[in-house]
C-alpha cells in the first residue's frame, strides 16, 4: 500500500490546511452534513462544536439552530456557552434528547436549513442507538433545506452503530490515551488506506496527545490534518457571535500565507523605503465580510 508523505513542508501543511478549512465550509454553507467531534472530557470537544455555533450565528449560515445541552442551565455563565441565549437568532436549547425533537427537525428542515448539535451526547446516544429515528436524520441530512448535525461523544464505535458511523461526513477526533482505542476504532476503520499505522500514531501522539485542545480530522474523502488547532474553527473571535454579520462570503485568501511571496513583498518594500524614504501604507481589508483562512500560530 503506497501512503501519503507526511513529512511534507511546513508551506504545504499550511496551504492544505487552508484548503481544508475553505473546503468544510463551504461544503456546509452548500447543504446538511454528519459532524462527529469525539474526544476524552477536557479535550475541548464542546469549545469546538461552539466556536462553530459561533461562526454560523455571524455568518448567518442556518435559519434555525437547535441544541441539546443537558448541562445549559448550570454552565450558561460560562466561557463555552454564554454568547448562547435561548430563542436568540432562532436558537432552541433543550437539556435531553428525544426522538420526537429529530422528528420535528427533520419534519422543519423542508423549508429552513437547521443547524443541530448535541453535546455530551454518549449516554443518550448508547441508550438510542437501536433505534432508527437518528439513523433517518443522519441519512436524509442533505435533503431539504438541509440539516448539519453536529453530535460530541466520547468514543465512536461504542456509540455510534456502523450505520451511522459510515454517514459521517466530518470528524474531529481529539486525545485519546488507549493505544488500543487509537489504532482500532481510529486509524483501522478512519483512515488505514491513507496513511500507516506508524505514521500516524507519530503524528497523533506528538500534535494531538501533546498539544491541548487539538484535534485530528477526516473528511468523506479521506483528506487529513492534525492542525485544527490553527485554523479558523478554534481561533473564531466569539465577541462577534451576536452580532449582525455579513451573508457568509467563503474565500481563499492566500497572501498573507505564501512565504516566498511574503519574502518578495518584504524586500519589495524595502526597496520602496531606499528609494523614496517614506513607507508605504498597507493596504486595508475589510476582515468583516469574509472569513480569511489562515494559520494562527501558537
Amino acid at each position: 500500500m503506497q501512503h501519503n508523505n507526511i513529512n511534507s513542508s511546513s508551506e504545504e501543511e499550511d496551504d492544505n490546511d487552508i484548503k481544508l478549512e475553505k473546503s468544510f465550509f463551504e461544503t456546509n454553507k452548500k447543504s446538511g452534513n454528519f459532524i462527529v467531534i469525539c474526544g476524552k472530557r477536557g479535550s475541548g470537544k464542546s469549545w469546538l462544536a461552539t466556536n462553530y455555533i459561533a461562526i454560523s450565528y455571524f455568518y448567518n449560515m442556518y435559519d434555525s439552530y437547535y441544541f441539546v445541552f443537558p448541562e445549559y442551565e448550570n454552565d450558561a455563565n460560562d466561557e463555552t456557552y454564554k454568547f448562547i441565549k435561548q430563542g436568540q437568532k432562532n436558537t432552541t436549547i433543550y437539556d435531553s434528547y428525544s426522538n420526537e425533537l429529530t422528528a420535528k427537525i427533520k419534519e422543519e428542515s423542508k423549508t429552513k436549513k437547521i443547524l443541530y448539535v448535541l453535546d455530551d451526547a454518549t449516554n443518550y446516544l448508547f441508550e438510542n442507538k437501536n433505534k432508527p429515528e437518528l439513523i433517518k436524520l443522519a441519512t436524509t441530512c442533505r435533503h431539504g433545506k438541509g440539516i448539519t448535525i453536529i453530535i460530541i461523544t466520547h468514543a465512536l464505535v461504542n456509540i455510534l452503530l456502523p450505520a451511522i458511523r459510515a454517514m459521517i461526513n466530518f470528524l474531529f477526533i481529539g486525545a485519546f490515551t488507549n493505544a488500543i482505542m487509537i489504532e482500532k476504532q481510529l486509524w483501522q476503520e478512519n483512515c488505514s488506506i491513507m496513511i500507516s499505522k506508524e505514521e500516524f500514531l507519530e503524528k497523533y501522539k506528538q500534535f494531538i496527545i501533546k498539544n491541548d485542545n487539538n484535534f485530528f480530522y477526516i473528511n468523506g474523502k479521506c483528506q487529513l490534518s492534525f492542525h485544527i488547532n490553527e485554523w479558523n474553527l478554534s481561533n473564531f473571535d466569539r465577541n462577534k457571535a451576536n452580532k449582525k454579520g455579513p451573508l457568509v462570503e467563503f474565500i481563499k485568501i492566500d497572501k498573507n500565507y505564501n512565504i516566498k511571496k511574503n519574502i518578495e513583498e518584504k524586500n519589495k518594500i524595502k526597496k520602496m523605503e531606499m528609494i523614496y524614504k517614506f513607507k508605504p501604507q498597507k493596504e486595508k481589508v475589510d476582515k468583516g465580510n469574509i472569513i480569511q483562512f489562515k494559520k494562527h500560530r501558537k
